[in-house]
């Protein structure tokens, strides 16, 4: 597995601490009324997007965003090979949980990203035996 293509942490608080990033995911999530499936999908991108740069702190994650953001998806295309579906789904949530990546012109701030390419075999994976 390349680096940052997959990995697991484990969350460990005691109670006297402000709340965690991913506590804070959680909150937000079920007081919305997010799918759980969701929840932890989003919680499983930001995982992978803050391993990515080594666990900075939040504010030198937030500096230069738009280019650790680009690069983060770039990464999961080109090392990890992940489907556009996939891609998008990082963005998302990165998106959710750091609303600012957005301002300005949105979405488009990300059209230097490198896509994920599209398989080239379209024959249906869903055959009725």
């Amino acid at each position: 597995i390349m680096s940052g293509c997959g990995m697991s942490i484990k969350s460990s608080r005691s109670t006297s601490e402000k709340p965690k990033l991913l506590d804070e995911l959680h909150n937000v999530m079920r007081r919305r009324h997010y799918s759980i499936h969701t929840e932890r999908s989003y919680a499983d991108w930001i995982k992978r997007y803050i391993h990515f740069y080594k666990m900075q702190e939040r504010r030198e994650l937030l500096a230069g965003k738009d280019r650790k953001v680009e690069d983060f998806l770039s990464h999961l295309a080109i090392h990890c090979k992940v489907a556009p579906a996939t891609q998008n789904q990082a963005l998302n949530a990165l998106v959710f949980r750091y609303p600012s990546l957005t301002e300005g012109d949105g979405y488009s701030n990300y059209s230097g990203v490198a896509g994920a390419q599209r398989c080239k075999n379209n024959r249906n994976l869903y055959a009725y035996h």
